[in-house]
């Protein structure tokens, strides 16, 4: 059996979200180009990584909600910090599910406008 320090361990976890971060990346540069052009590759990578990092800590698992937050956070550049959205997703016990809600409420206003 392997044993591995808190540190070799923190290496690896901190390996896995920077290969995330870099797909995510990447992604978005491709299929949006025009939306995170003003902004170099390194800052965009930033934030969305420390964004990532608050996401996780905040207690996120659903790959497809945090991915989906990723692409506002790319989208917007003050969208993770904006008091609305930190209160929004501080508002309940449930951060994750806050911002299930939020997306729900989004699409049904989307909807009701067409």
């Amino acid at each position: 059996m392997i044993t591995l320090s808190q540190e070799q361990v923190g290496k690896f976890i901190d390996a896995e979200d920077e290969t995330y971060i870099t797909q995510i990346r990447q992604q978005i540069q491709t299929e949006q180009p025009e939306l995170v052009r003003n902004e170099s590759e390194h800052s965009l990578h930033q934030r969305l990584k420390g964004a990532y990092l608050d996401l996780i800590a905040m207690g996120f698992k659903e790959e497809k909600l945090i991915r989906s937050y990723l692409y506002l956070v790319a989208f917007n550049r003050d969208y993770h910090d904006s008091p609305e959205i930190k209160n929004m997703l501080n508002a309940g016990d449930n951060p994750e599910q806050q911002y299930r809600d939020y997306l729900r409420v989004v699409d049904n206003l989307m909807k009701r406008r067409h």
